[in-house]
């Protein structure tokens, strides 16, 4: 269980070091599961006024360069204009929380999802919206937005980055069952042409998009967003979409942008695979070496185990794609 009272404590400190008066910290309790970070929201409580605000509290060995990296990245995309919550603190720091941190704008409302599943027949204006704030982000500089210099330029060259990437830890951590995986995006890698490269959320599905009370977006989970193809971008929120719920809203998502971009979207199917193997590694890592070391919660496994199902239709999504099994984890999602 997380420590809430050391949180309210903390929190109580760093607020009334910076305003130099007694500050009161109240209605303190964790929103959500994310997998990278605990989301913790707390009431500011000065004199007869109050603000309502959210804690991102990170956890890993990389735990301070996260929760900096996160923070420069939402603080540019706010510059642009572009709908995300407002930043106001990073603390990199291990105390007075533990562990680093940033503080930010809370937003109150209900998320994209629930509007796709709760109101279904203004499912066009919902997906309408998706398709334009996940368009727009690709259509940013992302050189401007991201803080880290990127060495490649081309798609090629981001998916090399890639390959390095997956083959050393894959060779490191002892994954052979990924290995036919790898290969296969390796090899298949010759027919994708190159687009220009954008800023990618990497996470972008519609629970990470938020409403103010005034009804305005704001997209939130910054923590892995990065420059690459769109389709990375893209394919991840089919594949999501396709496991979790059903084949058809990750086919519904796919027609929305590519309805909103104007363009055809090639190789897609490609792009679904390279997110899968991103998916099975994330959970490999998880389950074997703990969320901190991969840079997640420390519960994080727990999180993944109860979501069998979906690693179930995962694994069926790839063999369908590629005629490829991975029966190590097929086994552990199984049981």
């Amino acid at each position: 269980m997380f420590n809430l009272k050391k949180v309210q404590d903390g929190l109580t400190q760093i607020f009334t070091d910076i305003h130099r008066v007694q500050i009161k910290i109240e209605n303190v309790y964790e929103i959500n599961a994310g997998w990278e970070a605990h989301i913790i929201g707390f009431r500011l409580i000065e004199g007869d006024n109050f603000t309502d605000l959210v804690a991102r509290i990170y956890n890993g060995t990389n735990a301070s360069q996260v929760a900096i990296y996160e923070f420069n990245v939402m603080h540019n995309l706010e510059k642009t204009g572009y709908p995300v919550a407002e930043v106001y603190i990073c603390n990199p720091e291990n105390e007075p929380l533990g562990t680093p941190f940033i503080i930010m704008e809370k937003i109150p409302g209900n998320s994209l999802m629930d509007q796709f599943i709760v109101d279904p027949m203004n499912q066009a204006e919902s997906l309408k919206l998706f398709s334009k704030l996940y368009v727009d982000l690709h259509k940013l500089a992302p050189r401007k937005i991201i803080p880290v210099k990127r060495k490649y330029k081309t798609t090629k060259g981001r998916l090399n980055h890639l390959f390095h990437s997956y083959e050393k830890n894959i060779r490191l951590e002892n994954f052979p069952e990924l290995t036919p995986i790898l290969l296969w995006v390796q090899k298949e890698s010759k027919i994708i042409e190159n687009v220009p490269l954008c800023l990618l959320h990497r996470d972008f599905h519609p629970g990470n998009i938020l409403f103010r009370t005034n009804g305005s977006p704001a997209v939130i989970d910054w923590t892995s967003a990065d420059i690459g193809d769109f389709r990375e971008d893209l394919a991840w929120t089919k594949m999501l979409a396709s496991t979790f719920y059903s084949e058809s809203l990750g086919d519904l998502f796919l027609k929305g942008y590519n309805s909103e971009y104007g363009k055809n979207i090639n190789n897609i199917e490609y792009f679904e695979v390279l997110q899968i193997l991103r998916r099975l590694t994330d959970f490999s890592f998880s389950i074997s070496k703990g969320g901190r070391i991969v840079g997640m919660r420390d519960d994080v496994s727990k999180i993944m185990l109860n979501q069998k199902k979906h690693y179930q239709n995962v694994l069926s999504r790839l063999e369908k794609l590629t005629n490829l099994q991975v029966p190590g984890i097929y086994k552990i999602v199984s049981s």
